[in-house]
């Protein structure tokens, strides 16, 4: 499970800082303090994570990209901006095309995903071919009802990049 010894003296250095943790883990006291210190250090390392995928993403928008392959290793990483749609807007929306005769009934539910109260969740495939369609009236009421959101925290994937042969 670890190589640490859990029950008696241990000297366990801080990779970002070099710092060296004393700690007796033949007590609870001493385990504890192991505990707080891996925690602080886990919430280090994540801060770490966080700043590394920043600029890692910043690289990609530079180049307009949403994934890379750099000195060995492919990187990817989500839109800047996720699509929000007004669910309930968008509900009306498709159920006066269905009235209007634009749309199958069939058509207007495929782009809804039915859910527990309150409503139903927005079905992105579906209401990307509304935003496709012929009728330019379903393509103006379907766009109507989404807007772009910044993302909080973008994910980014990193992994060794397929060798060549």
């Amino acid at each position: 499970m670890t190589d640490v010894e859990l029950t008696g003296p241990a000297r366990l250095p801080n990779p970002l800082t070099g710092e060296v943790l004393e700690v007796d883990l033949a007590t609870n006291a001493g385990r504890a303090e192991l505990r707080d210190w891996l925690g602080d250090l886990k919430r280090q390392i994540d801060a770490t994570l966080a700043d590394l995928d920043l600029e890692l993403v910043a690289e990609l928008d530079r180049d307009n990209v949403r994934s890379g392959t750099f000195g060995g290793w492919h990187v990817e990483t989500e839109a800047a901006l996720a699509t929000v749609w007004d669910v309930p807007r968008l509900g009306l929306a498709l159920e006066a095309l269905v009235a209007a005769g634009k749309l199958t009934r069939g058509a207007a539910e495929a782009a809804l995903e039915p859910q527990p109260p309150p409503a139903p969740k927005a079905r992105a495939r579906e209401l990307a071919k509304l935003l496709g369609h012929v009728d330019p009236d379903v393509v103006d009421a379907v766009e109507a009802c989404r807007h772009a959101e910044p993302r909080a925290r973008r994910r980014v994937t990193v992994k060794r990049a397929a060798s060549s042969p």
